[in-house]
């Protein structure tokens, strides 16, 4: 019977959305009816504009009894469950009061100002309803990952590589800054402390040391008993493969400072620097938080004007105190990537250390345009459509180590560009025919 009962919640996710149509479709016909010249029209539309507040109701009370049988398998739990039906349930009692308010009065009698007030009152428990319920699906800030950096500044969030940015590699806590912001950019969607796909939270060290109900999440030294480790290096085509199919996988390197991390007896506060790791390891944690602790280079000091980078869609901040290279990230919010932004980077090109242009109509004939920008050594085209004929002007970029080319149309073709760029050391090429030809997610250039 309880595997049943799983089985009739698992058509919540399809249900849902019936009610949210439905309830829009009448607030629309609410608006719509206003219009109308006779008072018959007005009549017929009142009346199925009611019916469509009935069904809503029925539909809704059908959604929260599933979501209800849902929530009664194993994993669901914590803040956000209890908002999403404590919400859903206020909205389908208020959708109730609504259709009987409309079932026993005459057509027309009541006041446009109720009807509107029902209605604002209606779409607000809609929004926070689903609001509530994309957070135990997508996770708290799925909303707000690839928000415009401006806008992310507006609300206070600061995203993790903002904070490793401000710090040196003597500083790095390796859980907290290195191993922690991986497991949350890939797997705290589905196992977090509102949804515990197999018992299992990431949220913070203790229960991923815990785990979930395959066993401990992470065994200090035996990655053999590390169900973690354990399920991220199986191949993407097996069934217990994470993460599972569309999300974002582990690279090899950030796989490789997971193990190291878990053989050194996976501390909770001990910093990157005092666990000794090698050059090798340390090099692919600097690259995975972008932290270098090279010297910076001899540049005279130079005032930004904030005004005029932020006018031309950038947003930018300091490498780290006392570094005066900038971290460069253009939103296509409200700006599309021209001569402009071409301008503004070579009036600072010398200080340019990361440039993230994603999604920002790039192509190839743009990037023999973009100025030499001799210190630059991180650059994300992720998303743009590049052919790969341009690639050639990149090897101006003599200091480039990092160059993110994700779901662009580059082909195997482009290797030997990549390959004659002495400085570069990884390429991100995962949803390119590059990665169809070659099968990895990211090569290694030199």
């Amino acid at each position: 019977m309880q595997e049943f009962i799983y089985f009739l919640g698992r058509f919540h996710v399809l249900a849902l959305h019936v009610p949210f149509g439905v309830l829009f479709a009448a607030i629309l016909f609410d608006c719509v009816s206003r219009y109308f010249n006779t008072d018959d029209s007005k009549v017929s539309f009142y009346r199925a504009t009611t019916l469509l507040w009935g069904f809503g109701f029925i539909s809704a009370l059908a959604a929260i009894i599933l979501g209800y049988f849902h929530s009664m398998e194993p994993g669901f739990g914590g803040q956000s469950v209890s908002l999403h039906m404590w919400s859903a349930i206020a909205l389908a009692c208020v959708v109730f009061v609504i259709f009987l308010r409309r079932l026993f009065s005459k057509p027309l009698s009541i006041l446009k100002s109720e009807i509107a007030g029902f209605n604002f009152a209606v779409l607000v428990m809609l929004v926070l309803t689903g609001h509530y319920g994309g957070n135990i699906t997508h996770g708290e800030t799925y909303l707000t990952d690839y928000a415009p950096a401006p806008l992310k500044s507006v609300l206070g969030i600061k995203d993790i590589d903002q904070v490793t940015a401000e710090l040196s590699i003597d500083q790095l806590e390796t859980f907290n800054h290195v191993v922690q912001p991986m497991l949350q950019s890939k797997c705290a969607s589905c196992h977090n402390n509102d949804k515990r796909k197999g018992q299992l939270s990431l949220a913070s060290y203790e229960q991923i040391v815990k785990g979930g109900k395959n066993g401990s999440g992470v065994t200090a030294n035996d990655l053999s008993k590390s169900e973690i480790y354990q399920r991220i290096i199986l191949p993407p085509e097996h069934k217990l493969y994470m993460p599972k199919s569309g999300k974002k996988p582990f690279t090899e390197d950030e796989i490789k400072v997971f193990a190291w991390w878990v053989k050194q007896g996976a501390p909770q506060t001990e910093k990157v620097i005092d666990m000794n790791p090698t050059d090798d390891v340390l090099n692919l944690i600097k690259q995975i938080t972008g932290v270098d602790s090279e010297q910076a280079p001899q540049l005279p000091t130079m005032s930004f004007d904030e005004n005029k980078i932020a006018e031309n869609g950038f947003y930018y901040r300091q490498v780290a105190q006392g570094n005066p290279l900038l971290k460069l990230s253009f939103s296509t919010f409200k700006h599309a990537f021209g001569p402009e932004q071409i301008a503004l980077l070579s009036s600072i090109a010398p200080y340019v250390y990361s440039l993230e242009l994603r999604k920002a109509e790039i192509n190839d004939d743009i990037l023999q345009q973009l100025p030499v920008m001799e210190n630059l050594q991180v650059l994300n085209l992720a998303e743009n459509p590049i052919q790969g004929t341009g690639l050639y002007h990149l090897q101006k970029f003599k200091s480039l180590k990092v160059l993110n080319l994700f779901a662009t149309q580059i082909t195997k073709d482009s290797s030997e560009v990549l390959a004659n760029m002495k400085a570069l050391k990884k390429v991100y090429i995962w949803q390119t025919p590059m990665y169809e030809a070659v099968g990895e997610y990211a090569v290694y250039a030199n």
